[in-house]
């Protein structure tokens, strides 16, 4: 009886052995098909809510973005099978903070910057170059060859905004410029000769103003302050940032800028 007691666990200590092996194929089957599969299908794409005509709040639909960067992004992902969730979420600041924590997976329209290449992976080629604008009063006289011309004024911008490390060092170091919450307002103590002169950037200066009536209180001087390229950015904690994603997305984008699209999309009598 005894032996028979012992054949009968040494027969079910097998039968658990093998029921294990097997158990432990399948989960390596399983991991090997959830590697197979594409890393993501759909990204959570933010930016700058306050840079038309770049992107602004959406009006029909709230919590989304519209303007020329939607059109542009989805030309870029959609043939790649990446689906697009182009959401609203807060200020210029607060966007940024969401792609460093991870929150979201992908910035759409921001320069390149020392202290941000350590939180985003950038991807080349920029979808396009702006023009960084001195905005002055009409009609003030103002001679400007480069930026020492700006030491003894008094400047404005909005706050967080960069215009390149090089000319933010500077201007850390050598000019007096306030900083503000709204580009409005600094434009508003610009005409109150508060400050002297307003840097930011053609594009959207022009459209600002325009929407505001002020257009034709201000003017930009010809010589551009900078010339910047703006991108597209992975989150470095990102989950859908991988290499091969990366690689893919940069041959679109060099697609796309070799056919001008940015600026056919931007000159389109619509887009969304």
């Amino acid at each position: 009886m005894a032996t028979m007691g012992m054949g009968h666990s040494s027969n079910l200590v097998w039968w658990l052995m093998l029921l294990l092996m097997l158990a432990s194929l399948g989960m390596t089957s399983a991991t090997m098909k959830a590697r197979a599969r594409p890393q993501c299908d759909l990204l959570i794409v933010s930016g700058n809510p306050e840079s038309p005509p770049l992107l602004s709040r959406s009006q029909e639909r709230p919590g989304k973005l519209t303007g020329v960067v939607v059109p542009y992004l989805r030309e870029t992902f959609e043939p790649l099978g990446i689906t697009l969730d182009i959401r609203e979420m807060g200020s210029w600041a607060r966007v940024q903070k969401f792609g460093i924590d991870g929150g979201i997976d992908l910035i759409a329209g921001i320069y390149k910057t020392p202290e941000r290449l350590l939180y985003f992976d950038y991807l080349e080629p920029p979808m396009t170059h702006l023009k960084t604008g001195i905005w002055i009063n009409r009609g003030r006289k103002f001679d400007y060859r480069d930026w020492s011309d700006l030491r003894d004024l008094r400047g404005s911008t909005t706050i967080g905004k960069s215009f390149g490390s090089d000319f933010d060092l500077y201007a850390r170091q050598y000019l007096k410029l306030e900083r503000v919450r709204s580009i409005e307002q600094a434009f508003m103590m610009m005409r109150a000769d508060r400050v002297d002169y307003v840097l930011y950037e053609e594009l959207r200066g022009r459209e600002k103003l325009k929407k505001y009536g002020m257009l034709g209180l201000f003017s930009m001087l010809d010589t551009p302050l900078t010339r910047q390229g703006l991108f597209l950015a992975f989150s470095k904690r990102s989950p859908c940032n991988t290499s091969s994603l990366r690689a893919a997305v940069s041959k679109r984008l060099a697609d796309m800028v070799s056919q001008g699209r940015f600026l056919r999309i931007l000159q389109a009598p619509f887009y969304d």
